[in-house]
């Protein structure tokens, strides 16, 4: 396996079957079953849409995966746990940590001109 940080903030994973799977900063997921000609995209609400390369057939599921929001009263820190096992938090500063479920984690942080910076960690 052979994992790729883009600049923009994404992670790319290669692996040795030919498959990758690609997590974006606003916690989309993409990934490819190239035995069966699939892509898989989870978007950031937890909407799942699938593209068959073979026959152009594009099918977003009927239902959207379940996501629990919570907030941390020490904190104040929002935290969404996603039932595919992502995890956002989302703190009082404007920074983002997501843990993406392979645990990959992407850290943004704003800076003080409000530009976002991203950082695996």
């Amino acid at each position: 396996m052979r994992t790729v940080t883009r600049d923009e903030g994404s992670v790319i994973r290669y692996f040795k079957d030919g498959n990758q799977i690609i997590y974006f900063k606003d916690g989309t997921i993409t990934s490819t079953d190239h035995r069966r000609g699939i892509w898989t995209t989870i978007n950031a609400k937890g909407v799942t849409r699938e593209r068959n390369v073979r026959s152009k057939i594009v099918k977003d599921e009927i239902y959207h995966l379940n996501s629990q929001r919570k907030v941390d009263p020490e904190t104040m820190a929002v935290v969404v746990i996603r039932e595919d096992g992502f995890l956002k938090i989302d703190y009082p500063d404007k920074s983002c940590l997501m843990v993406f479920p392979d645990h990959t984690r992407i850290y943004i942080q704003k800076s003080a001109a409000q530009e976002e910076e991203a950082k695996v960690v």
